[in-house]
């Protein structure tokens, strides 16, 4: 009788164990390869041919799931802005800017002077993805291309 109590105990934990495991959804992103920790390491001018290079500059996208945030890591009392975004049809298009503050709650972003530079020209921008690979990021506007290096 005991033998048959701890075979059904047993069988029982292991079809709990299974059920659970078949109820859980793991979720997934569809970026491919936009997902990741990016430096901005320069940006370029288009119509002048100028060229700022930020390679000893903190400055960072970082895309995960459906939030892309960016931060300047080497000023200390930065905020990471998060934006909705948009991968699809060779362009990414940001919205929605909202600078966090952890502990009080998001606020929307409505001073384009914040998002500059970060490379971010408007409140809803819209980049051509020029090249996307695993160690390189190339987006540009009609006015600038930003380059970046996977981190």
């Amino acid at each position: 009788m005991k033998k048959i109590k701890l075979h059904t105990s047993f069988l029982l934990c292991t079809l709990c164990v299974l059920l659970s495991l078949s109820s859980c959804k793991l979720e997934t992103s569809n970026n491919g390869q936009l997902d990741g920790f990016w430096k901005l390491t320069r940006v370029d001018t288009l119509a002048t041919g100028g060229m700022l290079d930020l390679s000893e500059q903190g400055i960072f996208w970082s895309v995960q799931m459906n939030l892309l945030s960016v931060e300047d890591k080497y000023q200390d009392d930065a905020r990471p802005i998060l934006f909705r975004f948009d991968h699809s049809g060779g362009k990414l298009t940001l919205s929605e800017p909202r600078e966090s503050y952890q502990y009080t709650g998001d606020k929307d972003v409505e001073d384009i002077k914040k998002l500059q530079p970060f490379g971010i020209n408007q409140l809803k921008e819209t980049f051509t993805v020029e090249t996307l690979n695993s160690s390189h990021l190339y987006l540009s506007t009609p006015t600038l291309r930003l380059s970046f290096t996977r981190f």
